[in-house]
This record gives structure tokens, C-alpha cells and sequence, in this order.
């Protein structure tokens, strides 16, 4: 194997798998169970309270690096098994397997249950990384949206398509505070 490939890998995969797992937590989290957070003048709440008042912007720049550094490692992965098998095509299927596995386990499965499971730790760790790499990213993310939604029949959506969940949640959230609902329910 070549190391010199392998770890960035792994530090791409990483990142891929915290970025996962933050926009799990930030999609769980409402509004309400935010401004207790700050309330109690937990580190991290004062960003919290930033990304889930408008959520979208947000989510757009975590989902994009997320899929940076999910393309990092497919590129990575099949760089290194490329040098190490002879045949192109057992390389191809081979990488395609590696990276199956590692985006449904390590980026998809695990970190979003470890997101929505602990979803406060998370998103209070998490939320002031999403509020720098907004500052900087958020206008590619806006373009690319632009460009999503330009290639999508129909209206699409200003911000792209990660609003539903979490205006959802803040809907139960708010129907629960005016005892409209039960709590339990």
C-alpha cells in the first residue's frame, strides 16, 4: 500500500464522518431546545442559536464539504488500489466495494446515529465550525444551489432542500409548547 495515500484518506473519511454526524445533530435540534442550551450557558449554544434560526444555509455548506470529503477519499482509495492490482478493472470494483462500504458505514450509518443519538454534544460542538465555514463557503454553497435548483424541474428551493426537517421540528416543537400535543406524542 502507499501510506502517503492512505492517511489523507483516512483524514478525509474522518472529516466526512464528523460533518455526517453534525448535520445529523443540527437537523434534530429545535429551536427551543437551543435557547434552553444558552440558557444555561453551555459553550457553543450562542452559534447553535445562529444555525437553527435559519438552518439551510448551513446545512448546504456541511452537506457540500461532506461530499468533498467523501470525493477526496473515493479519489484516494482508488488511487492506492490502482497501484496495488495490476488490472484496471479489478482496481474499479475494487474501490467501488472499499468505498460502498465506507460511505454507507462511516458516512451515512454510524455518524448519524452517533449525531441524532447524542444530537446536543453534538451540535454544540459542532455548530460554531458550521458557523465559520458559512462565512467563508456559504456564497459557493448559495451558487451551487443556484446551479442545483437550475438543473431541477421545477421551482426548487432558495436554499436548497434541507429546510422540510427542521421547520418539521420546529412546528411539533411549537404544537408541543402550546399543548396542542402531548409531549410523549
Amino acid at each position: 500500500m502507499f501510506p502517503q495515500l492512505v492517511v489523507p484518506a483516512l483524514v478525509s473519511i474522518l472529516v466526512a464522518f464528523l460533518l455526517s454526524a453534525a448535520e445529523a445533530a443540527i437537523f434534530r435540534m429545535s429551536r427551543v431546545r437551543a435557547q434552553e442550551l444558552f440558557d444555561e450557558g453551555r459553550s457553543g449554544a450562542k452559534s447553535l442559536l445562529a444555525v437553527v434560526a435559519e438552518s439551510p444555509p448551513y446545512i448546504s455548506v456541511i452537506a457540500f464539504l461532506r461530499v468533498v470529503a467523501e470525493a477526496t477519499t473515493a479519489v484516494l482509495v482508488t488511487l492506492t488500489v490502482a497501484k496495488t492490482v495490476d488490472s484496471t478493472v479489478q482496481a474499479l470494483l475494487l474501490s467501488i466495494a472499499i468505498m460502498a462500504v465506507l460511505s454507507f458505514v462511516v458516512v451515512g450509518v454510524s455518524p448519524r446515529t452517533l449525531g441524532r443519538q447524542n444530537f446536543e454534544a453534538v451540535a454544540l460542538w459542532s455548530a460554531p465550525f458550521a458557523v465559520g465555514l458559512h462565512r467563508v463557503l456559504g456564497p459557493l454553497a448559495r451558487l451551487l444551489v443556484m446551479l442545483g435548483n437550475a438543473v431541477t424541474p421545477g421551482k426548487g428551493y432558495r436554499d436548497g432542500p434541507f429546510q422540510t426537517e427542521s421547520e418539521l421540528r420546529d412546528l411539533v416543537d411549537m404544537a408541543g409548547e402550546s399543548e396542542v400535543i402531548e409531549a410523549d406524542e
